[in-house]
């Protein structure tokens, strides 16, 4: 069962309203307003979008861990270095749309801790 206090307070760290989080989702305010309330489950693919729209993973989503950054593929902590330039062109258009968009969220989310005072590191252990 999908943590629903995680989720509300996951969603306000990142800045975000419920319109805002719905409408990355396509679906109605109302209905991710239930998510949070606890009234209906998020289905499976719903639960995979929300965890790659908080750069989380859905074990952090339904409190199975409390770690709620996803580790490497070595088991460590989560470190990624991007390159200057990506190539998107095998991505179709809905891909990139979702991509910039995660973008976006990591970018409001770092906006968000530095106007909290942490530095990105406080966050990577």
């Amino acid at each position: 069962m999908l943590n629903n206090k995680r989720l509300r307070q996951i969603r306000k760290d990142a800045g975000l309203t419920q319109a805002d989080v719905a409408a990355k989702l396509n679906i109605k305010r109302e209905s991710y307003t239930r998510y949070e309330t606890g009234d209906i489950q998020p289905p499976s693919d719903q639960v995979v979008r929300l965890a790659g729209l908080f750069g989380t993973t859905s074990d952090y989503l339904f409190g199975l861990s409390d770690c709620p950054f996803p580790p490497d593929r070595n088991g460590g902590d989560f470190q990624m270095e991007l390159p200057y330039m990506i190539d998107v062109d095998d991505l179709s258009e809905e891909d990139r749309k979702d991509l910039n968009e995660y973008v976006d969220l990591l970018r409001l989310r770092a906006k968000s801790r530095a106007a909290a005072g942490a530095s990105p590191a406080v966050y990577a252990n």
